[in-house]
């Protein structure tokens, strides 16, 4: 598969992977997929060093609940 220029590159070394994770469909299944290695090595996705959660305190309900399921 080509790398586009931006997207991870597995011959690259990085010091950290992360993922901005605000707990909504999107970031949830990406860090869903992110944790299958099967998925990881077909989408060209790698494992994040670490998930950041920056709370606004201004978030529908099903959001926390959504965070307090995947932590």
């Amino acid at each position: 598969m080509p790398i586009l220029p931006g997207y991870y590159d597995p011959d690259k070394k990085y010091d950290y992977v992360y993922l901005a994770f605000g707990a909504g469909v999107q970031s949830s299944a990406l860090l869903l997929m992110c944790n299958k290695k099967e998925l990881r090595e077909k989408y060209n996705v790698p494992l994040p060093s670490i998930a950041w959660f920056a709370d606004t305190q201004g978030e529908p309900y099903w959001v926390y609940d959504q965070f307090s399921e995947l932590q």
